[in-house]
């Protein structure tokens, strides 16, 4: 039986490994820095309201073997889950193509504009 979850900060997890596992024009570290730009760096944020007016909050929600999703919340620490109908997509919360601190504008527009493709998807 599970006893609790430790809830570690996901955002700087994430950019540890992206940042040393993989080139800044490999597809993985592409989709890793957009997971982040779709996470964001806050632990819980307010996103806005449900359908019946309630205030709703986001932050990363562990899921079923160690994986993880965008989840809603009632509160501002994102402990209770909201039971709205509403998903984090449904907030329209998105970023353009960022490489951070890698970029240091060495790639051709070839590589770039196939960069912004893996981005998109």
């Amino acid at each position: 039986q599970l006893l609790g979850v430790y809830r570690q900060e996901f955002y700087q997890f994430i950019e540890q490994i992206s940042k040393h596992l993989w080139a800044i024009d490999d597809f993985e570290y592409v989709v890793a820095l957009a997971g982040l730009a779709y996470m964001t760096d806050d632990d819980c944020y307010g996103v806005g309201y449900d359908n019946n007016g309630n205030y709703l909050y986001a932050g990363v929600k562990p899921t079923y073997q160690g994986k993880f999703e965008m989840g809603l919340y009632n509160d501002n620490s994102c402990i209770s889950l909201s039971e709205s109908d509403a998903t984090f997509d449904d907030f329209g919360l998105t970023s353009d193509l960022d490489l951070g601190s890698k970029d240091d504008g060495s790639l051709s527009d070839d590589a770039l504009n196939t960069l912004y493709g893996y981005w998109q998807n």
